[in-house]
């Protein structure tokens, strides 16, 4: 209940003088109303919002075409993508020796790979293959030149048809269709208010109103070739959508997740990304309560490895140490750093200094470890 939630706040702020005060609010009435959420009415310090954060997943994962996700950073500088490797990408079957001949002059790293039901680490990787899952950093100036290594055409026409529109903002769909003219989106939303609501007010995307969950809705979308995002409020229905999706021809399905339980059938399913608004408020919420000391960006290996990104306070013990040191220290690869407004993607020999941002992927195990490197002194040291 967000009223429930929104009430909880103001009274551990009245009663208790609460300094930290966090709600998840998913009413879009609510969220639109900023007076209303100031501190002179309900003293919220976060507010998470379900909805929201779906449609951040989804504005990622179609934001660069071909991309199955995408994360952002430092005004978008620096971009972590996630994307198939097609079979005749020049990086296909190249060895890791011979790599950087062919990104001898821009930025590219690659992070990790999924093939098939294996996932190879950033220390064990030696090749990509045709249908790998390769997670990459780059920046916002090398993007196009690392994608076409990877086969994709960043020019060409993205068809996106989302199902389950109710949960999406509008605003976010008329920013992307507004911004980006090589991108064609179809709604399909099964609630008919819903669905005339959303036509009336987009004018650039074609919504159909109809069951997802019927073969003929699916195919006057035309999925063929097309990527397919399924956000209703089911996930059963997310889940069937995306398996009929790909069935019928879909180039890459995603299905969003409420309820983690499902999680542990999906490696077993044809779905190509899945899209977890809960991890994402867990990490957000995670991320404010440790005042930005860390962010977990995304997970692979079921958890085991952690992409992340710190900041580095003016009293750390990391401070004076080379990125080259802080690798040999821990089982860890720096991505990149942050450094006086200058992005340096696999840095070896930069020194670390106060007010740097550092994006490393790391075994979980080591996180811990890691972290007394990067967290302050104590007084009782400086």
């Amino acid at each position: 209940s967000d009223e429930v939630n929104m009430t909880a706040c103001k009274i551990a702020d009245a009663l208790f003088g609460t300094k930290l005060k966090i709600a998840k609010i998913n009413r879009k009435s609510y969220l639109e109303t900023a007076e209303l959420l100031s501190n002179k009415i309900f003293p919220i310090d976060l507010i998470v919002s379900t909805e929201v954060e779906i449609t951040n997943v989804v504005q990622r994962s179609i934001s660069i075409t071909g991309a199955l996700n995408v994360f952002s950073f430092f005004n978008n500088k620096i971009i972590v993508i996630g994307l198939i490797c097609k079979r005749f990408a020049p990086l296909a079957n190249l060895p890791f020796s011979l790599f950087k001949t062919f990104a001898i002059d821009f930025n590219l790293f690659i992070i990790h790979i999924i093939r098939g039901t294996e996932e190879i680490i950033f220390s064990k990787l030696r090749s990509i293959k045709p249908d790998d899952e390769v997670y990459f950093c780059t920046t916002q100036k090398d993007h196009r030149r690392a994608m076409a290594l990877f086969g994709y055409d960043t020019d060409e026409t993205l068809e996106v048809i989302i199902i389950g529109g109710e949960r999406i903002s509008t605003d976010v769909i008329e920013s992307i269709s507004e911004n980006q003219s090589k991108i064609n989106i179809k709604i399909i939303e099964d609630n008919i208010d819903v669905a005339e609501a959303l036509s009336e007010k987009l004018n650039n995307v074609e919504v159909l109103h109809g069951n997802p969950l019927d073969i003929a809705t699916i195919v006057e979308s035309q999925v063929e070739n097309a990527i397919v995002i399924s956000m209703t409020k089911d996930d059963k229905t997310n889940i069937l959508t995306s398996i009929l999706a790909k069935k019928l021809g879909a180039q890459r399905v995603s299905a969003v997740l409420n309820d983690d339980s499902y999680s542990s059938i999906l490696n077993c399913l044809d779905i190509n990304a899945i899209l977890d608004a809960k991890h994402a408020i867990v990490s957000k919420i995670l991320h404010f309560i440790k005042k930005s000391e860390r962010e977990i960006i995304t997970t692979f290996c079921n958890g085991e490895i952690e992409l992340m990104l710190v900041d580095v306070y003016s009293n750390s013990n990391c401070i004076g140490m080379s990125t080259e040191e802080l690798v040999s220290k821990q089982d860890m690869q720096v991505v990149a750093i942050i450094k006086n407004n200058e992005v340096f993607i696999k840095p070896k020999k930069i020194i670390i200094d106060s007010g740097d941002k550092i994006l490393f992927v790391a075994k979980s195990s080591q996180i811990e470890k890691i972290s007394k490197l990067l967290q302050e002194k104590p007084k009782y040291l400086t």
